[in-house]
């Protein structure tokens, strides 16, 4: 289908949400839709926000959002967000930590390990990426990192995912796995292990032959 690479308009930030929330089925941890934005997709969303140098929004034909990439390159200054996003971040960083039992750390430390194992230097990464449910598999992630191809030109770029996302699309976009370690995060009883993996890819020098 036909996208139109935008600016992300403030009033679709509460989509995009809903996008994280769906996309990285982050209902695996709760039943309840309040938690679940509170501890994740808003927390997710606000937190790649914090890091990112360059957002990257999809809209279809008729305006409507499709998609969003939210990408860090070494060296350029990070977003300008509101303060509060950033306070939001660090508080609800606090109520994670309490929610998993301090288990949450996990994940975090794994990816520093993979990154310290893979040795390589990379100047870019990919913070958040984020499709509408209702129009998957009709190339909206390839044409955001088609964008990011275009305003990345020769560096190396990273993402780190998990077996709980749909982290087999990098593979077909020419990411190569260059690690991963299993994990268990805690939740009062439930216990939940994942796989953290770390993809990366060197983008090419120039475009594109179409």
């Amino acid at each position: 289908m036909g996208t139109e690479i935008l600016k992300l308009r403030p009033e679709d930030e509460e989509e995009v949400i809903g996008f994280v929330i769906e996309g990285m089925n982050f209902t695996r941890y709760t039943k309840s839709a309040w938690l679940a934005d509170l501890l994740f997709g808003r927390y997710f969303f606000y937190a790649a926000l914090a890091e990112c140098t360059q957002p990257i929004a999809a809209y279809t034909a008729e305006g409507k959002l499709a998609g969003i990439l939210l990408i860090s390159f070494r060296g350029e200054p990070q977003l300008r967000i509101p303060w509060w996003k950033r306070a939001y971040v660090k508080c609800v960083r606090v109520l994670r930590h309490l929610y998993f039992r301090g288990t949450d750390r996990h994940y975090d430390e794994a990816n520093a390990r993979l990154l310290a194992a893979y040795g390589k230097p990379v100047d870019g990464e990919i913070c958040l990426m984020a499709v509408n449910p209702r129009l998957q598999k009709q190339g909206i992630g390839s044409a955001l990192l088609q964008e990011l191809e275009r305003r990345g030109r020769g560096r190396h770029v990273c993402v780190y995912t998990d077996d709980d996302c749909a982290y087999t699309f990098y593979e077909h976009h020419d990411f190569r796995c260059v690690g991963w370690e299993p994990i268990e995060m805690r939740s009062g009883s439930a216990k939940f292990p994942l796989v953290c993996m770390l993809y990366a890819r060197q983008l090419p020098e120039t475009e594109k032959a179409q």
